[in-house]
């Protein structure tokens, strides 16, 4: 199970980077760039909650800062 961690977690970053990069940092938030409106719909309500119920100090601190977008 751990090497799972040593694949996946620079492989999400990868990712997150690149979309960032083609997107800006908060692209996910254009339904534009999805197929599905209803899926970008339920992605964002669940992306809007995520934040709010993270006990880390760093996400609380960036969330209420930045008056809740927290980018890619």
């Amino acid at each position: 199970m751990e090497i799972i961690k040593v694949v996946e977690v620079p492989m999400r970053t990868h990712i997150a980077l690149v979309l960032a990069k083609k997107y800006d940092d908060i692209g996910n938030t254009v339904s534009r760039d999805f197929q599905d409106e209803s899926k970008h719909a339920k992605f964002i309500n669940n992306l809007n909650e995520l934040p709010k119920q993270s006990k880390d100090v760093f996400v609380k601190h960036y969330f209420y800062q930045y008056d809740g977008e927290f980018p890619t």
